[in-house]
């Protein structure tokens, strides 16, 4: 009986676990495509991501490379032109403007306490009118960042100068610009000009793109000081050529005697003239004595 039953149970559970071994296969692979489709997402963002990283790092060199075609091409510039500064100028402040993504660019010159503009890029004509009448030949002053770089002797950098209680709100909207950012030019300490960059956007600028301001910066001084020592070279030459032009002083005081010395050396003269004949006189009165014996 025992026996029997448990023949007569046996295939009874077996036909009751035939559906569940299937639905537990059935299972198995719904899990198994769940998995699937999870590495499948995963996958696709990972490669979404290095696709993004790799793009970026092509935008990186690429900005890399066009940064360092513009700070060759301002050297040699430097090179071409050792007696004139303005186009060494003119090259940065355009250069720094398309490289930075700045709707301006500026550059001043600062010498006796006065503030001259030297180069402009971008700047529409309201802009232009504005800061030829508040900047033009004017002390620095911290209504704009480049005075404010001058006067501390540290680069400045505003995100947004609307928000900024010292900037002059008048030539932000004349301008159109809201980041501002600006380098001092230093010369063993000193400032000697000033390097600004506007944009529209109140977003700071990159750190890349602080650097390369840098850059033109000390690109500007090479220019400069290029400018001041050829105008020292040729100072020093001018000087030169017309001391070879003028006679020598010892010749020229050699000619003209003073009346005192040629009043005092007139007795002189005069005894030494009346002893030598005095002296001839006896010697010629000796020689005829001489003779007679």
């Amino acid at each position: 009986m025992r026996v029997a039953t448990i023949v007569a149970r046996g295939p009874a559970m077996t036909r009751h676990d035939e559906p569940s071994k299937a639905a537990k296969t059935q299972r198995r692979g719904t899990l198994s495509s769940a998995k699937m489709g999870r590495i499948s997402r995963h996958g696709g963002s990972a490669a979404a991501v290095n696709e993004t990283g790799f793009a970026q790092l092509i935008r990186e060199r690429d900005e890399a490379l066009q940064q360092q075609a513009a700070t060759s091409e301002v050297l040699s510039i430097i090179r071409r032109s050792p007696a004139d500064a303005q186009p060494v100028f003119d090259a940065i402040v355009q250069s720094a403007a398309r490289l930075c993504g700045a709707i301006f660019s500026i550059l001043y010159l600062y010498n006796d306490n006065r503030m001259r503009i030297a180069a402009t890029s971008n700047f529409n004509p309201e802009a232009t009118g504005r800061i030829q009448e508040i900047q033009q030949l004017k002390r620095p002053e911290r209504s704009h960042l480049a005075g404010r770089a001058i006067l501390d002797r540290a680069i400045v950098h505003v995100h947004d100068v609307l928000a900024d209680p010292e900037y002059s709100r008048e030539l932000a909207l004349a301008g159109g610009w809201r980041a501002v950012l600006s380098v001092p030019l230093l010369r063993d300490g000193k400032p000697v000009g000033a390097l600004s960059l506007g944009k529209s956007e109140p977003t700071l600028f990159s750190e890349r793109q602080v650097q390369l301001l840098q850059t033109f910066a000390e690109q500007a001084l090479i220019a400069i000081e290029n400018v001041r020592l050829f105008e020292a070279e040729q100072q020093r030459t001018r000087e030169l050529s017309d001391s070879r032009r003028r006679p020598p002083r010892s010749c020229a005081s050699s000619q003209v005697r003073p009346a005192s010395w040629n009043q005092s050396s007139r007795p002189y003269c005069r005894t030494r003239r009346g002893s030598a004949r005095r002296s001839s006189a006896h010697c010629t009165a000796m020689m005829a004595a001489s003779s007679i014996l």
